[in-house]
């Protein structure tokens, strides 16, 4: 058995598809039943098993290299096939299956490693490989991720050999055997939310129909990326409606109408198709449109007085209708068409640009209810 210790990654391109822990076969590992949860954590719900842990690391080192691993923007323009597929491979690479009836510190008990179709066994680990399988979803000649990935310079490698164990990374044995992890039992919760989604809340209904869904950490910074449908879009109405509720009752209906509009409009930008980037790559990539200024505008005109009276209560109630984002150059209230994404492409001087024009909310329909907070 090896008996280097340490950790060692291997990059590939765009992201780091693995994170590659050595170990020590007479040191503390240990199998921990401490499995992910909650909105902060990328395989939450994918990993439902008890995983390996190499000596010196602990649950929350493995935590954050899921999250290292997952948390590159450009992965967010991929399709939702190819975020899911790319999800069980991180699951699976950092959350090694310990199996039912393994010690870590009885090799007696540990699982049998052979070379592919060769029965003979080779060596012996205290985990479950992931199954080739889940690699080469992603590599495989007409998978939704192969050629995207592979004109990003992403791929990975699926023959890698694990530098801790000497043995390959991915087990070529039967998933039928069940001698590799093949994450079959929770393939269904890994999926990933995509750009677009159809707006499923109820503060919004009649000013919103679709929704862009920005990558989650745009929401908050400490969210997973590749969260499953609808998880962000809960939480952005969640946010909303407690701005709308916190309307005093004196605002006039023209200004709760107008703010309605503005909040919802910020929150849930209507997605815009980029036709580029299904020319140039093949992608149906969606990009926020954000409220235009004459929507800002006209908040500012019916709701001044409000704005007034939060002023002298110390709250600031106002928009700024002409801000532009000094880092981005994105505006809040764009008067014209604005760029809000620029990616490198080979071939294309200058990269592919994203371009949306500001959303006019013209076809809002505002539904005032009669309950208001004092």
């Amino acid at each position: 058995m090896s008996s280097t210790r340490g950790t060692q990654c291997s990059t590939f391109g765009l992201f780091v598809i693995l994170c590659l822990f050595t170990w020590a076969a007479e040191a503390a590992n240990r199998c921990s039943a401490d499995i992910p949860k909650g909105v902060h954590e990328l395989c939450a719900g994918v990993v439902d098993y008890a995983f390996f842990v190499p000596d010196g690391k602990t649950e929350s080192d493995l935590h954050a290299a899921a999250l290292a691993q997952a948390s590159n923007g450009a992965l967010a323009l991929l399709p939702k096939s190819c975020q899911t597929d790319l999800k069980l491979l991180i699951c699976a690479n950092v959350y090694l299956k310990c199996p039912n009836g393994l010690d870590v510190n009885d090799p007696n008990t540990w699982l049998d490693v052979s070379n592919g179709d060769d029965t003979a066994v080779i060596s012996k680990l205290p985990f479950q490989r992931p199954c080739l399988s889940l690699c080469e979803s992603i590599t495989k000649s007409g998978a939704t991720c192969n050629d995207v990935l592979g004109l990003m310079g992403g791929l990975p490698d699926c023959q890698t050999i694990n530098p801790g164990t000497g043995q390959p990374q991915y087990s070529k044995d039967s998933s039928e055997l069940e001698t590799c992890n093949s994450l079959k039992d929770t393939k269904a919760l890994a999926v990933v939310a995509g750009m677009k989604e159809t707006y499923a809340g109820g503060v919004c209904s009649g000013v919103v129909n679709e929704v862009y869904i920005p990558p989650p950490q745009k929401v908050i910074s400490s969210l997973s990326p590749m969260l499953p449908p609808y998880t962000v879009q809960s939480i952005l109405e969640s946010g909303i409606a407690s701005a709308l509720k916190s309307l005093p009752v004196y605002v006039t209906a023209k200004c709760r109408e107008t703010a309605t509009m503005l909040f919802c409009g910020k929150a849930f930008m209507a997605p815009q198709w980029q036709p580029d980037a299904h020319d140039l790559l093949g992608l149906d990539v969606y990009m926020p449109s954000y409220p235009a200024r004459s929507v800002c505008l006209e908040y500012a005109s019916a709701c001044k007085e409000f704005i007034a009276v939060a002023a002298s209560k110390g709250v600031d109630a106002s928009q700024d209708c002409f801000h532009v984002d000094s880092t981005t150059g994105i505006a809040d209230f764009p008067g014209n068409n604005q760029t809000v994404l620029t990616i490198p492409v080979p071939g294309v001087p200058g990269g592919l640009s994203f371009v949306t024009k500001p959303n006019d909310m013209e076809d809002a329909i505002v539904e005032l209810v009669s309950e208001m907070v004092v």
